[in-house]
């Protein structure tokens, strides 16, 4: 059973974001976009390429004129330029041109690499994001932010450049360990907090449940009902995106970045989580998400027994 959220851009339909159980049903998404008279290429990293690598070259591998996969070494350190020039190499060698498409296989790294070399390849070639984790599902994999670290910055070079479908099988989450799956809990909760009280009560509520259990009830969607809560966490998100401007001085995806408000509101809870590391945690190696958690339970943040056990985890 897939649900469908479409994007919309200056109020026009800009892409859809699809919630699937499977990859299945990426084959007849793929072909509305004339896939069968181009070439692929999958950018994917070394966690993902073994887990779906194989998959969903199989899949592609009768529909489309040609499709290639290139990998690189998972993890943040490499989400550079240099990584970039090696997928350009590799492009060129491949003999991709702008009718060509790449697809995102992976988390937000993989997709903040894939979106940006998309956007400058050629000065822009369509791609796809398949977001594995559910942080990418909830943020990065959608509202096409793209980019790079550099020199120690972080996404210090990027682009704004919009994929033409955001293809999310929930059924991978199955994959993450505990730790991978509240990072990106975090971030639901987050925007919850943001935009919707009672959505982040809801998710105050089921917050101690553990990825095993949300693993039958929310991936295997028996009866669709799950389905549907997992599609509106989605959707609470949408505003994310930066595409839905419903407000008639939103004019594009640029001025709506730069408003100071929105900025700040996006950002605040950033900046008191970037306290709380460096305050009680030295050589700080957590996702990035992680200290939210501290802000966004219910938990009273002065328990020395509590953030003890925040950092064995």
């Amino acid at each position: 059973m897939n649900s469908r959220l479409t994007i919309l851009y200056e109020k026009k339909p800009c892409y859809d974001i699809v919630f699937s159980t499977d990859f299945q049903s990426l084959v007849e998404e793929l072909k509305k976009l004339d896939i069968e008279n181009r070439k692929v290429c999958i950018i994917t990293d070394s966690h993902v390429l073994p887990l779906y690598g194989d998959e969903v070259m199989d899949i592609l591998g009768g529909i489309c004129r040609k499709n290639v996969l290139f990998s690189f070494v998972a993890g943040e350190e490499n989400k550079t330029l240099q990584t970039v020039k090696d997928i350009y190499t590799f492009l060129i060698s491949e003999k991709f041109d702008r009718r060509d498409l790449i697809i995102a296989l992976g988390g937000g790294v993989v997709g903040d690499i894939a979106g940006f070399t998309a956007a400058t390849y050629l000065r822009g070639i369509d791609f796809i994001q398949i977001p594995t984790t559910l942080l990418a599902q909830a943020d990065s994999g959608i509202g096409g932010k793209t980019g790079v670290d550099f020199d120690g910055y972080k996404n210090m070079v990027g682009a704004f450049y919009m994929p033409r479908l955001v293809y999310m099988n929930v059924s991978v989450l199955k994959t993450l360990d505990d730790r991978q799956f509240f990072s990106g809990f975090a971030e639901v909760m987050k925007h919850g907090l943001i935009k919707d009280g009672g959505f982040y009560e809801w998710l105050l509520e089921n917050k101690n449940l553990s990825l095993a259990s949300l693993g039958v009830s929310y991936i295997d969607c028996g009866g669709g009902s799950k389905m549907y809560d997992f599609a509106r966490l989605l959707k609470e998100l949408k505003y994310e995106t930066c595409v839905f401007a419903d407000n008639d001085s939103l004019k594009d995806l640029h001025e709506h970045q730069k408003k100071a408000d929105d900025l700040n509101i996006r950002l605040f809870l950033c900046s008191v989580g970037k306290c709380i590391e460096t305050q009680f945690f030295e050589d700080f190696d957590k996702e990035y998400i992680e200290p939210f958690l501290l802000l966004l339970s219910d938990e009273p943040l002065n328990r020395p027994e509590f953030l003890e056990d925040y950092k064995k985890h």
